[in-house]
Parts: C-alpha cells; structure tokens; sequence
C-alpha cells in the first residue's frame, strides 16, 4: 500500500512538471535553412497576336509605282517652286509667296488686305505638298486631301469665288486691295490720285476674271470657264501631263514640241468638240482664230499706244507720274475716271498672263470700253 500510494504520487508529480514545462516561454527560431534546387520550368504558353506594322500605310504613297515621282519632277518644273516667287516674305506679301505664310493663311492667321501686321516670314519655303495637301497626317493616301475647297470671298469687291478643288488656287490668284476699281466715289477733285508705277490689281487676278468682276466700267459678266466646270482652274492647268513641259503639277498650259510652242488642248476637247472650236486638235495658241486671243493681242496693242501716247505708262508697262517718270506718292498721275478706267483695264488683262483665255468676251468688252474712253480723251489709235 505504501509503494502503491508513492508510484501515484510519482505520477502525479511528473504531469504537473509536464504542464508547467507547456505552459512556458517559446524559443527563439532558428535561422532558415537553404533554398532548395529550382525546379523544371513549365511547358511554353501560346504565341499572342502579331503587332500592327507601323509602316505599312507608307506603302500608300511610297510605292514601287512612278506616280509620286512623276509629280515631284513636274512640281519642280513649275513657277511655283521657283525662287522668283517665295522670295517675297516681307509683311502682307509672304501669305501667298511663302510655303510658311500660304499655310497661316489658310489658318486665319495671316491677313492680305494689309489691316493685320503680318510678322516677315524667316526661312521662306516655296508653296509645295505640305502646303496644299494633309502631307503626313494620317499615314496613309488620305493625305493627297486638299487642305481646303472653301469657298473664298475676294478681297477685292467681296465677291465669292467657289469652284470645288480651285478654291485653293483662289486664295491666293486674286486682285490685292492694294487699289481700288476707279469710279466715281473715289474721285478727289474730280481726279483719280495715282501714286504707284505698280498700280493695278497686281500679279494674279485670274479669280476675279474668271467671275468677270474686275473690269471698270463694265457690268459683271463670269466666264463659261467658270460657270460649265466644277473645279474651275485645276481642270484645264492640271490636266494630263506633258512630261514635266504641261499639265499636272506644273500648272502650265504650253509646251515646247520641236522648236514650237504647243498648247494643252487634252482637257479643251472635253467641251470644244468639234475642229472649228480648236483647228485640227493641234492649235497653237498665237494663231487661234480672230475672235479669241489674235483679237485681244490686237486690242490689247491698241490700247497700250494710246496709253504710252498719254505719257500714262512705258513700253515696259511701268506707270508713269506727272513728271513722265515712275509714278510716286511725290509724283501722282491725276486722270479723269474714264482715262484712269482705261489704265485699270489695261494693267488687269496684262497682269492676268491669259491673253484674255480666261475671259474672253468679258475682255474684250474691257478693252472696247478703254479704247474707246482714251478715243474720246484725244489718244487716238495710231496708225501702223
């Protein structure tokens, strides 16, 4: 019984030293141990989508084909690109003789009418691609787009010019507001103040012709180049191309042919079908008939013996002052409204480059009437 009662209290002893053992503060852990080997890389996953080629939609435009090329040799060949135009940067000039200045232009940010101080255009670049077409905006053949065909408001006069692709050319082959189509309110002391050797309607009124609202003194009459096509200009000076001579991006309506000046006649046979309106396909554009450009070369030589007669202007077009010498605010040429509506018909036909091609019968009602006023001034035609 006593060593029954000693091994139960062994027992018990033992488990209260157990559950204190339980019962106390835990170790610190140990350090970790090394990482193991890696194991098998996994089975490859599918290949994704191919990536879009940025490049691709430059094959648009730049393509094995010779079309880009073609209208870059004709762009160079053309008045446009030549430095005897985009020299003319300074203030109110470089909005249409500048690549920079047309573009500003276009955007409302350059003024031609001589109301905005137009800052000189640095660098100046010919009009070219960029100029005209979205060059490099998208990527792709969309940007051969016009970078308008808005219709234009003239500068002079107001008049809406609105022939589709033409447009552009309008914006900038108009009279400048430089001066004014004499009539009467514009009379100062019953005379008509001249005070330029450069009076007229400067170098590109062809728009204003083509509407037939330039001349002085007569009513407007549009020509049928303007009324029976659909983009106007571009439809006759930008026709097929001869070479890098005519048509497409030269704009020129002429050619050389073995020592002979030729004209485009590829888009004039759409309209003048028969061999009577253009003598067998092939005229040259000196001897059409008699009642077209031979007749306003005619006129035209009439109008500037009376005019050279007056003492108005020289034979190299220039008008002359009170004095007989250039024309100057110091020297101002003083004419009656009729004479002065005769040197305004005068400067715009000549300075309209198309022997009257654009206009014809609107012409030669201009040069009627201004021979007939320099006539009735006492400058009769002299005789040959």
């Amino acid at each position: 019984m006593k060593k029954k009662g000693l091994f139960i209290l062994g027992t018990i002893l033992l488990a209260l030293l157990a559950a204190m053992a339980c019962t106390g503060t835990a170790g610190v852990d140990g350090a970790d141990g090394a990482d193991g080997a890696d194991g098998a890389d996994g089975a490859a996953g599918a290949a994704g989508a191919a990536g879009a080629d940025a490049n691709a939609t430059c094959d648009d435009c730049h393509n094995t084909g010779l079309e880009l090329k073609a209208i870059q040799v004709q762009y160079a060949a053309s008045t446009h690109a030549s430095g005897g135009n985009f020299e003319r940067n300074t203030d109110n000039c470089g909005g249409c003789h500048t690549g920079q200045g047309l573009a500003l232009k276009l955007a409302g940010e350059y003024v031609m009418d001589g109301s905005a101080d137009n800052d000189k255009i640095a660098n100046p670049a010919p009009i070219d691609c960029r100029t005209c077409h979205d060059i490099h905006e998208t990527g792709t053949d969309a940007d051969w787009a016009l970078t308008t065909t808005a219709a234009v408001v003239l500068d002079l006069g107001a008049e809406t010019y609105d022939k589709g692709k033409s447009n552009l050319c309008a914006e900038c082959h108009q009279a400048r507001t430089s001066y004014d189509i004499p009539v009467t309110a514009g009379l100062v002391s019953g005379k008509i103040e001249i005070s330029s050797s450069r009076y007229g309607p400067h170098h590109g009124p062809q728009s204003g012709i083509m509407l037939g609202v330039l001349g002085a003194g007569i009513s407007d009459s549009a020509s049928v180049h303007y009324t029976l096509t659909t983009d106007g200009c571009v439809e006759c000076h930008m026709s097929d191309a001869y070479g890098s001579q005519a048509g497409g991006h030269t704009w020129s309506m002429s050619y050389e042919y073995h020592g002979s000046d030729r004209g485009l006649n590829a888009s004039c046979k759409e309209c003048h079908t028969s061999a009577t309106d253009i003598p067998s396909y092939s005229f040259n554009r000196t001897t059409r008939p008699a009642t077209n450009v031979e007749a306003i070369e005619g006129l035209m030589a009439d109008l500037k013996a009376q005019l050279i007669l007056a003492g108005y202007i020289n034979d190299s077009n220039s008008v002359l002052g009170a004095s007989g010498s250039s024309a100057s605010s110091s020297n101002k040429l003083l004419l009656d409204l009729g004479e002065a509506e005769a040197l305004w018909n005068y400067k715009t036909i000549q300075e309209d480059r198309s022997n009257g091609s654009h206009n014809p019968t609107y012409v030669k009602d201009m040069l009627a009437y201004a021979i007939a006023n320099m006539t009735t001034a006492g400058y009769a035609v002299p005789t040959p």
